[in-house]
């Protein structure tokens, strides 16, 4: 008797502990999608803040060096999207969703983020291409400075623009990987076919669970004879 009891304390801790598991797997997941946004999220942060100071910077700059009014309305306007649009596609990854929202409502917000930032490409590089034109034309034909300087000056502006945009690219490359990151945990988590809560599920699709019953058989249909 004492191993018949000894056997089924062992099967009943068997069975709280796998009872646990899918609890600790969502626990781990969840965790390990917070480390991510919250890297995220914090360079987001640390663009914005410089977006912020760039605003009265680049006008004072364009100003001083008697560049035209235009390429100055038209930068800081330009860097203020850049701000709004950033704010925009990080709306949807606040920490209380990510932490209580199902996975699969988490993962639709980060693959959204994901492709904010790939399409702001489509408009931003175009856009920081002409402006660097624009800006190198007004520095060599707009200004009254000696043409060495305003080489000099061009020049450099270039090779700000140039490390910018290096310096951009690791940026958004980071923001995609991470988010890549955060999908593909998802993803896996996914194929242990689990509810959200925790519970094991059959995995059923949805046409197999709307489908009607095939028609039975005409043996199963005539009645049974005496």
């Amino acid at each position: 008797m004492d191993t018949l009891d000894q056997m089924k304390e062992q099967l009943k801790l068997l069975h709280n502990l796998l009872d646990q598991q899918p609890i600790v797997n969502d626990r781990h997941i969840r965790a390990a999608i917070h480390r991510s946004m919250h890297a995220i999220n914090r360079q987001a942060l640390v663009l914005a803040v410089v977006g912020v100071i760039a605003i009265p910077y680049c006008a004072w700059v364009l100003h001083w060096l008697g560049l035209s009014w235009p390429l100055d309305v038209v930068t800081v306007a330009f860097i203020a999207l850049s701000l709004t649009y950033n704010l925009w596609a990080h709306s949807g990854v606040k920490r209380s969703r990510l932490e209580t929202e199902p996975l699969r409502q988490v993962a639709w917000r980060v693959a959204r983020m994901k492709q904010r930032y790939a399409r702001w490409l489509y408009f931003s590089v175009p856009f920081q291409l002409v402006w660097m034109g624009w800006l190198v034309y007004e520095l060599l034909y707009r200004t009254d400075w000696p043409m060495d300087e305003r080489i000099g000056v061009a020049g450099a502006a270039l090779v700000g623009g140039l490390i910018g945009a290096i310096l951009g690219l690791i940026a958004y490359r980071r923001t995609q990987r991470l988010a890549r990151n955060i999908l593909a945990q998802i993803e896996e988590y996914d194929t242990t076919d689990h509810h959200e809560d925790g519970s094991p599920e059959k995995a059923v699709d949805e046409d197999q669970e709307t489908a009607p019953r095939a028609p039975k058989s005409p043996s199963e249909v005539a009645p049974k004879q005496k």
